[in-house]
């Protein structure tokens, strides 16, 4: 080889090293999930179980290698329960922190708002939980939001279901928080009671800070119901709870989901004893699987708890894990480049995936094949509910009418 040879075979063995030499992305960077929910205010209970839900599937992932040997972290956002809070930090999580997808929520009216926020961005959302049905169901196409939870449609026919079948009610009324969480829950549940031919004999209206609603347990009384199902927040259900007793109404109380916060007992005492819950998952179950198991103990490790009772929301804590188990398993198999440079078309495949046959993905709820489809962006269906019982303090999976308690 000629000295000219010599310069040219140099020259492109240098050019080689500079262009591996060149930053790229690294083996161990970490990639960011951004989230959103409520850590202050009303919503904090829920929004600290979702959160915790969601950063122990996260520890479980990484333990597990993460993505690639890439580790997955959890950038969280306080969005005080209100719409515009919920889209300001979206945004910073979406344009200033770079993350690949969102996960949490609680309130349905901020879930909404955030529909064309993550769609103009093209980011993938996984809504923990926000049980209104229209959080979902929009007109934008491609849909970017998924979810992991309850929908409210299912949830009121479930609830119906449960008074008319298992106990035998007739006579059916609705307290409500003046929300629109207690006003689509009103809707919903008087939907499913016309389908079987009823119409609520009384449906009375309430505030969250409300502490005495003697005026609306009379309504309930004057309308001689044989059963009450209340669609409101813990707290708000206690109070409803107390008035009843206070006039003397005796007939079982069933809630909606949110009613699982320890502060139904707190405020309720004794008389929450026998009042109905319904759910998706107990870490009460006598049948707990090994992941459920596992779940638990790292939980009130973590947290420095010690017993599963202590938890505050648990169902929501597992509706957080299973999301995040979904949204992991979706960049698998997505296999996004990770780099910054192609965020918006890694962001897409990651949807793409959760849309594309996901599963068969075992979570705490159940094992999700598939977890979703074009036309559906629900993981969890009616099938999936539970009854529960609040019995000593402690919400327990029901079985049957021995698990009423003392009450009845």
């Amino acid at each position: 080889m000629g000295r000219q040879g010599k310069w040219v075979a140099a020259f492109v063995l240098g050019l080689a090293g500079a262009v591996l030499a060149l930053p790229g992305p690294a083996v161990g960077q970490e990639i960011k999930i951004g989230w959103i929910g409520p850590l202050s205010g009303w919503g904090a209970p829920g929004g600290t179980a979702i959160m915790r839900g969601a950063q122990l599937a996260i520890d479980h992932v990484n333990a597990g290698g993460g993505i690639d040997g890439r580790k997955l972290v959890l950038v969280t956002r306080d969005s005080e329960a209100t719409p515009a809070k919920a889209i300001t930090v979206a945004r910073e999580l979406i344009d200033r922190e770079k993350v690949y997808a969102l996960i949490g929520k609680y309130d349905s009216s901020s879930a909404k708002a955030l529909n064309p926020v993550i769609h103009e961005a093209g980011t993938p959302m996984m809504l923990s939980i926000a049980a209104a049905t229209k959080n979902i169901e929009y007109e934008r196409n491609p849909n970017f939001m998924f979810r992991a939870s309850g929908n409210d449609t299912f949830i009121a026919e479930f609830l119906v279901d449960f008074v008319t079948k298992e106990l035998g009610a007739k006579r059916v009324a609705i307290g409500y928080e003046d929300t629109g969480y207690g006003f689509g829950g009103r809707d919903d549940v008087t939907k499913a009671l016309e389908r079987r031919g009823m119409k609520p004999v009384a449906a009375v209206k309430f505030s969250r800070p409300d502490t005495d609603m003697t005026a609306q347990a009379l309504v309930v009384k004057g309308g001689n119901a044989d059963v009450i199902v209340l669609y409101s927040i813990a707290k708000a259900d206690a109070m409803m709870i107390r008035s009843l007793d206070k006039v003397g109404v005796k007939i079982p109380v069933v809630c909606a989901w949110a009613a699982s916060s320890p502060e139904l007992w707190q405020f309720a005492g004794p008389l929450a004893q026998g009042v109905f819950v319904m759910q998706t998952y107990s870490f009460l179950d006598p049948k707990l699987d090994d992941l459920g198991r596992k779940a638990a103990a790292d939980f009130l490790k973590k947290h420095g708890l010690k017993d599963v009772s202590e938890m505050v929301t648990p169902a929501f804590t597992a509706h957080a894990y299973d999301g995040m188990l979904l949204l992991a398993e979706a960049m698998k198999r997505a296999r996004p480049s990770f780099d910054p440079a192609r965020l918006g078309e890694d962001r897409k495949k990651i949807r793409d995936a959760l849309e594309a046959n996901l599963g068969p993905i075992r979570g705490l709820i159940k094992t999700y094949s598939p977890a979703f489809t074009k036309d559906n962006h629900d993981s969890i269906g009616p099938e999936d509910y539970i009854m529960t019982v609040w019995n000593e303090g402690k919400l327990i999976p029901f079985k049957g009418k021995q698990d009423w308690g003392k009450k009845h």
